[in-house]
């Protein structure tokens, strides 16, 4: 499930991108939220929370591999988040 909100939060920059003017426009972002709960089949509600809990955890991730490339130790292998590749397209608009 979470990957169908992935895909479709991915169509709607207004919901992630906040370089966007519309990014502000809550109303846009209503809409947006609306037309995601119809593709996933989900109340829009319930995909906000899905979304927020799966972008905090994609941002906790890049600030620990951050993290680890900044520490200087010796590299280890560690597991990536299963996420991580398909939430990608935020690296450009977010911040670590």
């Amino acid at each position: 499930m979470e990957d169908k909100i992935i895909v479709a939060v991915c169509g709607h920059p207004v919901l992630y991108n906040t370089t966007l003017f519309e990014y502000r426009n809550r109303n846009k972002k209503d809409e947006a939220w609306k037309r995601v709960g119809e593709a996933v089949g989900l109340p829009d509600e319930i995909c906000r929370r899905r979304w927020k809990s799966l972008r905090d955890t994609f941002q906790r991730e890049k600030k620990r591999e951050s993290n680890e490339k900044r520490s200087g130790s010796a590299a280890q292998s560690t597991k990536k988040w299963k996420y991580s590749a398909v939430m990608s397209f935020l690296v450009s608009t977010r911040p670590v």
